[in-house]
Order: structure tokens, then C-alpha cells, then sequence
């Protein structure tokens, strides 16, 4: 998978986070994927939209048992 023109920014980020994880170095990443030295930790630092989804720690149950 290289950083070809028609390979979307979100489809490169997450090849790139994915074999970061895998350990290739950030220089290897860069060399693979044809992209800047910028733009290797862009892609670690960024978060995909699944992830960041907000979620709630709430739970009623919890909630009932602390007043009783």
C-alpha cells in the first residue's frame, strides 16, 4: 500500500498508525507511504472518528445503589 493519488487521507493515516503499531520506524513509514516527515506523526497523532466517539461512564444501576 504506497501513498499513491488515489488512496484517501483517511484509508494512508490509518496504514500508517496501523504498522506504526506493528513497529516501523516513523522514517520507514514515510519511505513506504511517499509522504513528508510531517505527515507520519500527523497520522500517529490523529484519532479516526470511531474512536474519539464520545461515550458515557453512566449507569442507572450505579446510580440507584449510590442513594440507597
Amino acid at each position: 500500500m504506497s501513498g499513491g493519488a488515489g488512496e484517501s487521507r483517511v484509508a494512508l493515516y490509518a496504514a500508517i498508525r496501523r504498522e506504526a503499531r506493528a513497529g516501523m520506524s516513523n522514517r520507514a513509514l514515510q519511505h513506504k507511504h511517499g509522504v513528508g516527515y510531517r505527515t507520519a506523526p500527523a497520522a500517529l497523532n490523529s484519532v479516526s472518528k470511531a474512536s474519539s466517539a464520545r461515550r458515557t461512564s453512566w449507569n442507572p444501576e450505579d446510580a440507584q445503589t449510590a442513594f440507597i
